[in-house]
């Protein structure tokens, strides 16, 4: 073509245009491509406006990245910088073109410049093409591959990724430059046909080049399909795990499905100029050259044709240029100002721009620490099960995908979305967060050390400074490395495993470390810090750092500053440790190591926390006091002692077989007293002693020490010998010399103690927050319903008996109440079926209360109906003796109980399948009360039992409890509350809500049943504990006046307290807020023993229980330890209140301690439901009770078991009658046996058996065949008799354990007012499953023994045999007075305590009598009423035994007056009437024994008895009467007794 040519299609312009003389070609061929001129003004303004905007937003952004160090390293904001560059690159050579050819009108001269210009532009769009569907990959790996983001975006791949995009967008460039210039053939006009050199232009004016045409549509496809498939794989991901996910806030997942629809159209936008670009290609290939050619043909016919054609190519290359400079301005908005990151940074750079211009210098050091709002979804997908979009919305449901580097378990899901409350990544670690969004955050929980105390100073603006030192291991030092330090600052909110994060990028950036990788995964490098003596762990990463128990100072510029040290984890010697488990094993009876897997389990878990508390009491512990801790006891002395406080008391000390005295002393003088006289006659004997050495007094013969400051009528064995006529006999040990008490396990290392803190509820607060800000979600934010997707469930064998039909009853349990429930379809019952349906719950997820369950129940339908799966709530109570017999309901056939909040207040998550008990038949033993309420551990047998598999919703968060309402009650409960004492701190637990805040309306519950108004008042001593608080305030008057009202109606609180509705947080809060001020020393102890009954579930209710429980003395702990150890089953974790406290104790008390481990260890062997947490507990016990209590243990242990395999071969080889041939094959046995040459009685730790005494060992003729067995006593001055236990095979002898303990608290209740009724608790202890030792009495005989002595089988009728009897052992009047005054004072209190306990069965073989006449009652295996019956009528119609014989001794013979009769009726009377006061006591102790699943104590309706038997509704004259009614019913109905007794004798019944 030529100019004129050209020139000449002037003519085709209309008369507007033919008013403009002597255009030239290039005004013409601009004329031609925008014929309109009023357009050209517009366009002029568009194209200014577009290209100013670009320049500006574009350079804006770009010196924003560059100076911010928040955003200037991470991966997507480097992404983001390229393509502002390449944006600004497109501006730059396009924008100013466009705008000169439209001001000068005319088109592009056609010269070196347009090739520079061509060259350019297609190197800046096919960057920014590629550099897009690059942060659509990042956002990709950034959503669903965090973990993997981390290794894969390393700065060198980033740096190779943009080298390689940069050569692939100028290598298209090149190639196309050259193929135009080699292949085309270049035309001489001066002008272009174009206002910009695009391709159409340049190859229009190169000739239409074929070559360079085929390659641009080439490469230009393939870009454009690579863009396509990358988005759409990548956000069509992100939009599904949006659409799926389930959370408790509906808007916001729409909210994030918008944003991926938004991306989207964006990158239609981005790929405008492409689609364009192809259409005009389309449009060139079909008509370009024949339109072109028909341009020079000026023939009337084909001028219409070419205006069309000439305005479609007019308007497609206009479009082009306005589309090409478009995506330049947008692109830094919708990648860079929409992120809140980006305007965090832009606002922070302004601010700091300020300062320096306000005050010259800089104020502020801007650290490079990571943007925790943006970093916890690093790591989203495989920790959190959930996703995050670049929209920055909440996403969930996406399944977790488990990298190698910390290879979480695949069956722990719940564990591995609590484990994930703030995570990281490399791309995030250097982002500073913005201090403002991280005032007033609570810190720590100690007053001294703690945080919350140092951020009241002007420290910090709530960053905390970690100074991180690497330690080498030993694979390290053949590595050529400084193992230097490493300074990192962090958010107070952060959490560990940000930390972690932070560290190893720092290692990486200073290359002080072989492998920073490694520090993330925790099993490989511990962060450990020191405090104190000890070294402790950051154990939990998910815990916040602010909660961090470690000593925090201020570095010089304010600071907040903390040591820390990055170890790589030791491991301890293999064999040692597998040694040392295996020995642990057998102590416990249970195998933890089995069934530990994940270190974030809840048995993992309490296994290191509960390492330091132990470590801090034996640091506490007096070994001195602890090896001779005495035995003592606070009732007053006997009335019938009181003589000897007149004279001296003879006592006999020895000294190692060297020298033995008898010295007289008064009996108030005390053991120091003792050993003062002993120095003082061994200097003056001259005998061989180191006078410096500290010396004990033990109990010779016995395993008893006198030690302590206390008068010697206080001990325990000083009375018995005063009591039985006995020589005191002492031996002077040198404590050197007695057995080391030291711990040598190697115990767990040390954990920080405040493991699994959160922050509170105003810091977790969504509300007011962007989504980058978010890194937990608060429960009590969720008000979504709960509900649970049931699957179905299968079992391996089908039952022998199979119902019909079947459906499942899921419930929300907390304690032993039933809060909700809601039920399935019924299906018929198989192998396998499947539900695959939603149960809904009435009840929000902000409402559910620590230690929530969901429980599920496989019932059988009644008569094949479906149940109605409507959403039930019971009535707030517990369950009775039958659950399954319940109207309506059909028979519960198989349980299973899933903690709902875990232990470390994490809302469990995400997919289960348990393993179901089986509900135990009605003829089958029970095992345990309602532990289909309490327990929430699984079925082991995983082969054999029935598994459900269940949905639980999941969250793109993790879901916590927060540990209080607002930060600053945290703060105010921190620093105001009284400082705890020794003991208390040492083991006090952690994670617990903290009750500071005032109630609003703290009697909602129900006001008449605890009249307790706090005062209202104004005083300068008001504590602010929460904010805003308006209404309540805590003066000293107030406070003095609550604790004046609480001590009135603290007998009250368990009523208000059962009235509470435990879903209401408001009303809990108040709750929480009056238990918080309740002084725990003005609790009586039977309200805090019923505290920790099955009815409170509530951990702060508990912690209150047990911080009254700190005050007891060692005596008073034993007394009610059976019933502690029963109660931890009420704990819905293993770590609690009550766990501390108990370990505590046994740890400070080797009497405790010894009771504590059989108290447990039975309940590892008989209580499958408790069994992992009974024998957590037990271990943490012994890794710290000593080498000695570990050696009597072991030694205990293995006697028990030798035992035990003995009586069950007697069993199988005598199951009928016992021969005479029993005793010798009894003691080939025992000979045989493995059995230890000396032993502690497990019943009583002062008596150490020795060498069997075969001769004296039988077989007795009953029908579980116990064994006799004796046992030589160890040496001693005095004439010791054999030691003689019954050992049981088949009996469960916890009721009689019960039963003896009753005693024993009864005789100290009757001591306490002068009443020595002679009582004989003799020692009984189950020490396994139906396995159990009993102390055999000395000196006594069975009331029938002595009936068949006098007249066989009919001295039954006989009422003067048991006179005569005693008669014939004590000869002497004055004796034989003191044998009716001991029977008299015994009768009386058996009289008392067989009535008030129902204890029945009251046959002759049941009732003993020494010789010194003290009448005593064993066997008891039926309690509270429960009678003997045959054929339907009681064998039993009196109250208690009373029989002829009996008033025979005390003078009433045939009703007439007899003062020891009378003596007997004022005792029993006087007894029964201390009792009363003490019913509520009593009830309490047996209700907490239903937990034992006792047969004959299995139900609420149980203590009814007891209540009756107490009369508590009745006054105390009434009371009187009623007791003297059932003394008179005996004696009238006495005959029947003789009846019965004569009949067991005469059949043989035992």
């Amino acid at each position: 073509m030529t100019a004129n040519n050209r020139t000449g299609q002037c003519n085709w312009f209309t008369e507007e245009n033919q008013t403009e003389p002597h255009l030239d070609a290039d005004h013409c061929l601009f004329l031609s491509a925008l014929p309109y001129g009023q357009a050209i003004p517009v366009l002029i303004c568009v194209f200014v406006l577009l290209t100013l905007v670009s320049f500006l937003i574009n350079g804006f952004s770009l010196f924003s990245l560059g100076f911010s160090d928040d955003l200037s390293w991470e991966p997507r904001s480097t992404l983001l910088k390229n393509l502002i560059l390449s944006d600004l690159m497109q501006s730059f050579t396009f924008g100013p073109a466009v705008i000169h050819s439209l001001v000068q009108r005319r088109t592009m001269a056609f010269s070196t410049w347009c090739y520079f210009q061509y060259f350019v532009g297609t190197t800046s769009i096919f960057s920014s093409l590629v550099t897009i569907t690059c942060m659509a990959l990042e956002r990709y790996l950034y959503v669903c591959h965090a973990i993997h983001y981390l290794v894969i975006l390393t700065p060198v791949r980033l740096r190779l990724v943009l080298s390689l995009i940069w050569v692939y967008a100028m290598s298209i460039g090149v190639v196309n430059i050259v193929l135009l210039h080699s292949t085309g053939t270049e035309h001489y006009d001066h002008f272009t046909r174009g206002l910009l050199c695009e391709p159409d232009t340049m190859e229009q004016q190169m000739g239409f080049p074929r070559a360079s045409a085929v390659y641009r549509k080439i490469t230009g496809t393939f870009t454009l399909l690579l863009c396509l498939l990358v988005y759409a794989f990548s956000y069509t991901r992100m939009y599904q795990a949006a659409r799926n996910a389930v959370m408790p806030f509906n808007a916001v997942n729409t909210t994030a499905r918008k944003t991926v629809i938004f991306y989207c159209g964006m990158l239609f936008l981005q790929l405008l100029p492409l689609l364009l670009k192809s259409t005009s290609d389309v449009l060139w290939e079909v008509e370009g050259t024949v339109a072109m050619v028909s341009l020079s043909s000026q023939t009337q016919g084909v001028r219409k044709g070419n205006e069309i054609l000439s305005a479609t190519a007019a308007t497609l290359h206009m479009s082009l240029l306005v589309m090409l400079i478009v995506p330049p301005c947008i692109n830094p908005l919708v990648y860079g100002l929409r992120n809140a990151e980006m305007r965090m940074a832009l606002l922070k750079l302004f601010q700091r721009w300020t300062e320096t211009r306000g005050e010259g210098v800089r104020r502020v050091e801007w650290i490079r620490v990571g943007n925790i709002m943006r970093q916890n979804r690093a790591q989203a997908g495989p920790w959190l099960g959930g996703a995050r979009v670049p929209g920055d919305e909440l996403i969930g449901n996406t399944w977790p995908v488990f990298p190698k580097l910390l290879k979480p378990p695949a069956q722990m899901i719940c564990v591995l979305v609590s484990s994930a409350n703030t995570t990281l990544s490399f791309a995030h670690l250097k982002v500073v967060m913005d201090p403002t969004l991280l005032l007033n955050q609570p810190v720590g929980s100690r007053a001294g050390d703690s945080l919350s105390g140092i951020l009241t100073q002007s420290c910090s603006e709530n960053n905390l400074k970690f100074v991180c030192e690497f330690k080498p291991g030993e694979e390290d030092y053949n590595v050529d490395m400084d193992f230097g330090s490493v300074s990192v600052v962090l958010p107070a909110q952060c959490s560990v495993h940000q930390l972690r994060l932070r560290i190893c990028m720092q290692a990486q950036e200073q290359n002080c470390h072989p492998d920073p990788l490694a520090i993330l995964d925790p099993e490989k490098y511990t962060l450990l810090y020191a405090r104190g003596e000890d070294w402790y762990e950051a154990y939990d990463d998910c815990q916040v750092i602010r909660t961090l128990d470690i000593p925090w100072s201020c570095d010089d510029t304010d600071q907040l500053l903390a040591h820390i040290v990055v170890k790589p984890l030791v491991a301890v010697d293999s064999e040692e440790k597998q040694k040392q488990q295996q020995f642990l094993s057998y102590l416990i009876g249970h195998d933890l190591d089995k069934e530990a897997s994940d270190r974030l389990g809840e048995l993992t878990f309490t296994r290191r926390k509960l390492a330091s508390p132990r470590r801090q009491e034996l640091r506490n512990r007096d070994y001195e006091l602890y090896a001779t801790e005495p035995w003592v006891t606070y009732v007053p002395f006997p009335n019938d002692l009181l003589d000897w406080l007149k004279r001296k008391l003879p006592v006999n000390l020895h000294y190692m077989n060297q020298i033995s005295f008898s010295i007289h002393v008064d009996l108030g003088a005390t053991p120091n007293v003792l050993l003062k006289v002993f120095r003082r006659v061994m200097s003056d004997q001259r005998c061989g002693y180191v006078i410096s050495d500290s010396l004990a007094l033990k109990v010779s013969g016995r395993e008893e020490f006198l030690s302590g400051d206390y008068p010697l009528t206080d001990f325990h064995w000083v009375r018995q010998c005063l009591k039985t006529n006995q020589d005191l006999h002492l031996s002077v040990i040198p404590v050197s010399q007695l057995v080391e008490e030291t711990v040598k396990f190697v115990d767990w290392p040390l954990v920080d103690s405040f493991s699994g803190q959160f922050s509170s509820h105003e810091d977790l607060c969504l509300q007011g927050k962007d989504v980058d800000d978010i890194y937990m979600i608060s429960l009590w934010d969720c008000n979504r319903k709960l509900r649970v997707k049931l699957l179905g469930f299968d079992i391996p064998k089908l039952p022998s008996k199979c119902p019909q039909s079947v459906y499942v009853e899921a419930s929300i349990l907390y304690g032993n109440k039933v809060l909700s429930s809601v039920s399935s379809l019924s299906k018929a019952f198989a192998d396998e079926v499947l539900w695959n349906e939603w149960l809904d719950f009435d009840v929000l997820l902000r409402d559910l209360p620590r230690g929530a369950k969901l429980g599920f129940t496989i019932i059988a339908s009644g008569n094949d109906s479906s149940p109605v799966t409507k959403d039930t709530k019971p009535p707030l109570t517990s369950g009775n003796k039958a659950p399954d017999q319940q109207k309506g309901k059909g028979k519960e056939l198989y349980f299973v109980n899933l903690l709902l909040i875990d232990h470390r207040s994490v809302l469990t998550q995400g997919p289960y399948t348990l393993h179901m008990w089986s509900y135990p038949d009605v003829e089958e033993e029970a095992v345990t009360y309602q532990a289909d309420k309490l327990s929430s551990a699984t079925n082991p047998d995983i082969v054999d039992s029935m598994a459900i598999s269940f949905l639980l919703d999941r969250y793109s968060f993790p879901v916590v409890l927060p540990n209080s309402f607002s930060t600053s009650e945290h703060s105010a409960s921190l620093t105001s509350k009284p400082s705890p004492t020794k003991s208390t701190a040492s083991f006090s637990a952690p994670s617990s809500s903290t009750p500071s805040s005032p109630p609003s309306n703290f009697l909602s519950p129900d006001p008449s049943s605890l009249h307790l108004k706090p005062n209202q008042g104004q005083s300068k001593d008001n504590i602010t504990l929460r904010s805003p608080s308006p209404v309540f305030n805590t003066s000293k008057a107030c406070l003095r006046r609550f604790r004046e009202e609480s001590v009135r109606y603290a007998s009250n609180l368990p009523q208000f307290l059962r009235s509470v509705d435990w879903m209401n947080r408001g009303v809990v809060e108040d709750v929480h807020w009056l238990l918080g001020k309740w002084d725990p020393g003005e609790l009586d102890l039977t309200v805090a023993l019923e505290l920790l009954s099955m009815d409170f579930a509530d951990e702060t209710v508990r912690r209150l229980a047990v911080q009254r429980l700190e005050s007891l003395s060692n005596d008073d702990v034993l007394k009610y330890l059976l019933q502690l150890v029963q109660t931890l089953k009420v704990e819905p974790y293993h770590d609690s209140f009550l766990t501390r406290y108990l370990i505590r104790r046994a740890l400070g008390s080797k009497r405790i301690g010894h009771f504590f481990f059989w108290y447990v260890r039975s309940e590892v062997e008989g209580c499958p439901y408790f069994r992992q947490r009974m024998a957590v507990i037990l271990e943490a016990y012994l890794l710290g009770c000593g080498q000695a209590m570990l050696n009597s243990f072991t030694q205990q242990v293995q006697a028990v078991e030798a035992l035990q395999e003995v009586a069950m071969i007697i069993k199988q080889h005598y199951p009928n009658d016992v021969p005479s041939t029993a005793p010798l094959k009894l003691q080939e046995l025992l000979r045989n046996s493995n059995l230890p040459d000396e032993f502690l009685l497990p019943f009583d730790p002062r008596i150490k058996a020795g060498r069997i005494l075969l001769d004296k060992c039988k077989v007795m003729a009953s029908k579980k065949k116990p064994l006799w067995l004796e046992f030589s006593p160890m040496p001693s001055p005095n004439l010791s008799t054999p030691i003689g236990i019954i050992f049981k095979q088949g009996d469960d002898l916890r009721q009689d354990m019960l039963v003896l303990q009753t005693l024993v608290l009864m005789d100290s209740i009757w001591q306490e007012k002068s009443l020595d009724l002679n009582l004989v608790p003799y020692g009984c202890i189950s020490t396994g499953h139906n396995i159990g030792m009993i102390e055999i009495v000395r000196n006594a005989v069975t009331i029938a023994a002595v009936q068949r002595s006098h007249g066989g089988t009919n001295a039954a009728f006989r009422n003067d045999a048991l006179f005569e009897w005693l008669k014939s052992k004590c000869p002497l009047q004055e004796i034989h007075y003191n044998t009716v005054e001991r029977f008299v004072k015994s009768c009386a209190g058996y009289c008392v305590a067989t009535y008030v306990l129902g204890i029945g069965d009251r046959h002759n073989d049941n009732i003993m009598i020494t010789d010194k006449g003290n009448l005593l009652h064993i066997d008891f295996g039926h309690i509270l009423g429960n009678r003997k019956h045959f054929l339907g009528v009681s064998r039993e119609r009196v109250p208690f035994v009373l029989t002829p014989d009996f008033l025979y001794v005390m003078g009433r013979v045939k009703g007439r007056k007899s003062l020891y009769f009378q003596r007997f009726m004022d005792t029993c009377t006087k007894a029964y009437l201390s009792l009363r006061s003490h019913s509520r006591l009593l009830v309490t102790l047996f209700s907490l024994m239903l937990l034992t699943g006792i047969p004959e104590l299995s139900a609420a309706e149980d203590m009814r008895y007891l209540r009756d038997a107490l009369q508590e509704e009745q006054g105390e004259a009434e009371a009187r009467e009623h007791f003297l009614q059932q003394i008179a019913l005996c004696e009238q109905l006495g005959w029947t007794v003789q009846a019965n007794w004569w009949i067991h004798m005469m059949a043989g019944i035992k």
